[in-house]
């Protein structure tokens, strides 16, 4: 995914507000079956990377990787820590 792509993406998902952050918060939902899409940043942690992939792949959700780091990805998404994963809700 392109970098313009995820924050036009981030942008509209803060203002509906329907993001997910955090890997807790996205496999919870992910459960639930409310999400549509899954980014992961790019340092994300290799455990997390496989059991998110897999329940997003069980799920039939998109997971998509990104380019920036969890860092950048925190700041992306307007907060004061980093972010491994993004959700979108349905």
């Amino acid at each position: 995914m392109k970098k313009s792509d995820l924050e036009s993406f981030v942008r509209k998902g803060l203002v509906a507000g329907k993001l997910v952050l955090g890997s807790r918060e996205v496999q919870r939902d992910l459960q639930g079956s409310s999400l549509a899409k899954v980014v992961a940043s790019s340092n994300a942690e290799k455990a997390a990377l496989e059991r998110i992939g897999r329940l997003c792949s069980v799920s039939g959700v998109e997971f998509l990787h990104s380019a920036l780091s969890n860092t950048q990805l925190g700041i992306l998404c307007k907060r004061q820590h980093t972010v491994s994963f993004i959700g979108f809700k349905k």
